[in-house]
């Protein structure tokens, strides 16, 4: 299944590392980044600029490393 198959009336569109869907019925936009999950618990996400490639991110230390910082943030 796609988003297109789920909401046939709704735009859905490209854009850099995310796709944009926008639903007319309730005013909103949703932006989606595709991911796939690594053996190393790290992230391949797709970049359609410049003819496209994959990129690589781990949101993880940050996550981390922002705890330190404020301790009453519950993650």
């Amino acid at each position: 299944m796609t988003i297109c198959d789920d909401y046939p009336k709704t735009i859905v569109r490209g854009d850099g590392q995310v796709v944009v869907v926008s639903f007319k019925s309730i005013n909103k936009i949703v932006e989606v980044c595709p991911c796939f999950e690594r053996t190393d618990g790290a992230f391949d996400y797709p970049d359609s600029n410049h003819g496209g490639s994959w990129k690589k991110t781990d949101p993880m230390p940050e996550i981390e490393e922002s705890k330190k910082g404020y301790p009453r943030n519950k993650f």
